[in-house]
């Protein structure tokens, strides 16, 4: 079992190093003040300040060097509503979304950023 929360940039900067201590060696939620809510199909955390969240089954697990690849089923989402748009995007005028582009570095992404549609994108 497991879940995947995504985080506003602000809130992704205080979280960030997270990932980077194992639950086993020190209690993460109380280190970081990271505020939660038991998940309603697993037994897991929600964390209450992602505007959107999965619980999620593992199906299976491989290593790949020093990363692990898990495959899940999502068993339920969460979103905050408020930060999306009417066609399911994110709004970026309410959220600036961090996006990792290698060694530990970070761009954002926010309403400054042009929108371009893909040449073959089909109009529905």
């Amino acid at each position: 079992m497991y879940s995947v929360f995504i985080y506003a940039v602000l809130l992704f900067r205080t979280h960030s190093s997270v990932g980077t201590f194992s639950g086993h060696e020190v209690d993460k939620f109380k280190k970081y003040n990271i505020s939660y809510e038991d998940g309603l199909k697993l037994d897991i955390p929600v964390l209450t300040d992602a505007y959107f969240a999965y619980e999620c089954r593992t199906i299976s697990m491989t290593t790949f060097g020093d990363l692990e690849w898990i495959a899940g089923e999502n068993l339920l989402d969460y979103q905050d509503k408020d930060c999306f748009l009417e066609n399911g995007l994110p709004d970026l005028a309410k959220l600036k979304i961090p996006l990792y582009v290698g060694c530990s570095s970070y761009r954002e992404l926010n309403q400054d950023i042009t929108e371009k549609n893909h040449p073959l994108y089909l109009e529905r």
